[in-house]
């Protein structure tokens, strides 16, 4: 017998899209502007075009000890709040 596979919903009826991970990597730096105050330094001007993530680093976020998920509203969800429903092959 295969093993049934789920959905998962928040508390708030929305399906889960994804689990909260943080993840290493190079954001490319386009430029630097220096702030009037030269107390305050410098501000790195980002493009995402040519920033790299090492797929390697990838970690699931927790709280307490929990695996947390993102629902399709970007709220954050512990495995424990979810409600799994069995997904219907037939």
């Amino acid at each position: 017998m295969p093993d049934t596979r789920y959905r998962a919903f928040a508390p708030n009826g929305r399906p889960i899209i994804g689990s909260f991970e943080r993840q290493e990597g190079i954001s490319k730096v386009v430029h630097f502007t220096r702030y009037e105050d030269p107390k305050l330094g410098y501000e790195p001007e980002y493009s995402s075009s040519g920033t790299k993530w090492f797929d390697d680093t990838e970690q699931v976020q927790s709280k307490e000890g929990e695996d947390l998920w993102f629902d399709d509203e970007s709220h954050t969800w512990p495995t424990s709040l979810l409600r799994f429903e069995p997904i219907n092959d037939k």
